[in-house]
């Protein structure tokens, strides 16, 4: 049977938890989390371009292609820098000790669902 995007992902995610895990082991390391962070649409150089080419392409101005891309965040704005890294702190924190094997969307709700593989 061959394989698909979904059955290689999850055997790649299960490798690097594997790697991971002997590594934190070989160590010293008696345990430790998992977790990935998902960005939502960080306002920054890459963006700006990428609202530049749109633009062009469908004869707007950068700032009408941003308006309406903001419109559609239920926090209507791009992400903040500032925002990620303080979820990215958390994470790393004591007051997330026992958060493990989980996508933590940091996304103002742009993304409706994430398929959640084996971690």
């Amino acid at each position: 049977m061959p394989s698909t995007p979904s059955t290689e992902k999850d055997e790649l995610d299960s490798l690097s938890t594997g790697i991971l895990r002997d590594f934190f082991l070989n160590i010293g390391v008696p345990s430790m989390t998992i977790n990935r962070l998902l960005p939502g649409r960080v306002r920054n150089k890459r963006i700006g371009e990428h609202d530049q080419t749109v633009a062009e392409k469908i004869d707007q101005t950068p700032e009408s292609v941003r308006r309406e891309g903001k419109a559609t965040f239920p926090a209507g704005s791009y992400d903040k820098i500032k925002e990620f890294v303080n979820t990215t702190s958390f994470n790393f924190s004591d007051l997330a000790s026992y958060i493990t094997r989980s996508l933590i969307r940091c996304d103002s709700d742009l993304i409706k669902s994430v398929y959640r593989s084996q971690l």
